[in-house]
C-alpha cells in the first residue's frame, strides 16, 4: 500500500489524499487494527512501580524505544525555543475519521500562532488552517468523511456560523446560521455526538449572565428549544445524541434533568465515550466522592459507576493533572489517560501515559510510556500537561511534553503494539 510519500510528487496534495483513501478502500484494509483487537496485548499490565529511566529528547522526527516500557515514541514535531506545537486537547479528536489527517496547535508571535494539519500517518506538516473558533479545543472532525472538519465562526455584528473545512480542497463553507447576540460556544469536554450531528451549545448575550444553552442538528438543520442558564458550561452531547450531561446531571433532549450522577467533583477533566454494546459513558478523573480513581465510568443511561484506575482496583490515589481521553470511536470502550505527578516517576501512574479497556467484563489495564513532561510547575505550566489523545482505532496516543521542563512543547506519538493490525 503506497504511502503519501510514495505516490507521483507531481500530483496535488490533495488528489494525493483522494488516491489513498481509494486505495484504502479497495485494499479493505488500513493500519487501523479491527474491531475487538486487545489493545494492550504486548503492552505492561501490572499496578506494580516501574519507575522512570532517562531518556534523551529525541530529534524532530525520531523513534526511541521507551527504556521501561518497550513503546516506540516517535516526536512528530519541531517547536522553536519557548514555543508549543501539541493536540488541542484530550476530549478533541486529533485524526480525522480515517487517520490520514491530524490537527495540532502551534503556539507564536501574533499572525504565526494557529491549527495547522499534519499528515496523519507519515507525520508530515503540510499548512497552515486559517480557522476562527471560539477556543483553540474547539475544532471536530467529521465522524466519517477524512476530508472534513468543522468550527464555530464568531463574526462581529451579530452573524454566527457552524463552517464546514474541507481539507482536501482548502475550502470553507458556512452550513447554518445561529442567531445570538454575542457569541455562539460549545464545551471543550463534549461538543458533537459520535456521528457529528448533535451538538451542544451555548448563545451568549449582550451581558456575560444571559445565555441560552440549546442542541443543533447538523442532519435535520434543526436546533433544539433554547432554556436559560447562570451557571455552568455548554451542555455535552453524548455518543448517541440522546443524552447530555450538565455539571453532574444526565438531560434529554428537551434538557430534563434524568438523573444525577455519583460524582465526587462534576466539574473535573472528564471525556464522553461509548462502551462496545452502544451505552453513553462518562469518564471522569475523580479525587473526591464515593468513587475515587484516576479512570471512573458512569454509564448514563442507568447511573451504574465503575472505578476502572484506582484504589478499589489496586492502584493509586490519581496522580495531579489527570486527563482522559474517550475518543477511540472505532474502538469503544478503551479510554486512554494522561498523568503528571511527581517529575521523579517513581509511583505507579506519575508520569505516565495509561490505556483501559472499559467495556462491561473486560477490565483490562496497560500501562504505556513515560511521556516526560512537567505539566504546570514547568517553564511553559500549563502548554506543558500531555492532554493524551487516543486515535480513532485505539492503536495510537498523542500528546504534548516539555521533555523534562526543556522550555518549549512538542508533539509525540506511541504507535502500540496493535497498530497496523488488520
Amino acid at each position: 500500500m503506497p504511502s503519501m510519500s510514495e505516490l507521483p510528487t507531481f500530483l496535488p496534495r490533495p488528489i494525493q489524499g483522494v488516491l489513498v483513501s481509494l486505495l484504502l478502500v479497495v485494499a479493505g484494509c488500513s493500519n487501523a487494527a479491527a474491531p475487538g483487537t486487545d489493545l494492550c496485548a504486548g503492552l505492561i499490565t501490572d499496578n506494580r512501580p516501574h519507575p522512570i529511566r532517562p531518556l534523551a529528547k529525541p530529534a524532530p522526527g525520531e523513534t526511541v524505544i521507551d527504556p521501561v516500557f518497550g513503546t516506540r515514541i516517535t516526536r512528530i514535531t519541531d517547536a522553536a525555543p519557548g514555543m508549543v506545537i501539541k493536540p488541542l486537547y484530550s476530549t478533541v479528536p486529533a485524526w480525522n475519521a480515517d487517520e490520514s489527517y491530524l490537527i495540532l496547535y502551534h503556539t507564536g508571535r501574533k499572525g504565526t500562532a494557529g491549527h495547522s494539519l499534519y499528515d496523519g500517518r507519515t507525520y508530515e506538516y503540510i499548512r497552515e488552517l486559517k480557522i476562527y473558533p471560539p477556543d483553540l479545543e474547539q475544532v471536530y472532525w467529521d465522524h466519517k468523511d477524512p476530508n472534513i472538519f468543522y468550527y464555530i465562526r464568531n463574526k462581529r455584528g451579530g452573524i454566527k456560523y457552524l463552517m464546514r473545512v474541507n481539507v482536501a480542497t482548502d475550502e470553507q463553507e458556512a452550513v447554518h446560521e445561529f442567531q445570538c447576540e454575542r457569541k455562539v460556544y460549545g464545551n471543550s469536554h463534549g461538543f458533537t455526538s459520535w456521528d457529528s450531528n448533535i451538538w451542544g451549545l451555548v448563545c451568549r448575550g449582550r451581558k456575560r449572565k444571559d445565555k441560552t444553552m440549546f442542541w443543533f442538528s447538523l442532519r435535520n438543520d434543526e436546533e433544539g428549544p433554547r432554556v436559560p442558564y447562570r451557571k455552568g458550561s455548554a451542555p455535552l452531547p453524548s455518543a448517541s445524541g440522546e443524552l447530555f450531561y450538565k455539571a453532574g446531571k444526565v438531560l434529554d433532549r428537551d434538557f430534563n434533568v434524568l438523573r444525577a450522577l455519583d460524582v465526587g467533583n462534576p466539574f473535573e477533566h472528564a471525556s464522553l465515550g461509548r462502551t462496545a454494546d452502544g451505552r453513553d459513558t462518562y469518564n471522569e478523573v475523580s479525587f473526591d466522592g464515593r468513587h475515587i480513581g484516576s479512570l471512573v465510568t458512569h454509564d448514563m443511561l442507568t447511573g451504574k459507576v465503575r472505578v476502572i484506575i484506582g484504589p478499589k482496583t489496586g492502584f493509586p490515589y490519581p496522580p495531579s493533572a489527570t486527563h482522559v481521553s474517550a475518543i477511540a470511536f472505532n474502538h469503544p470502550g478503551w479510554v486512554a489517560v494522561s498523568s503528571v505527578g511527581r517529575h521523579d516517576g517513581l509511583k505507579p501512574l506519575d508520569m505516565e501515559l495509561y490505556l483501559a479497556n472499559t467495556n462491561p467484563g473486560q477490565w483490562q489495564v496497560c500501562r504505556v510510556a513515560h511521556h516526560r513532561s512537567w505539566g504546570k510547575s514547568g517553564k511553559k505550566s500549563y502548554w506543558a500537561e500531555p492532554h493524551v489523545v487516543i486515535s480513532p482505532s485505539g492503536t495510537r496516543l498523542l500528546f504534548g511534553s516539555d521533555w523534562n521542563d526543556s522550555g518549549s512543547v512538542d508533539t509525540y506519538v506511541v504507535e502500540l503494539p496493535a497498530y497496523g493490525k488488520h
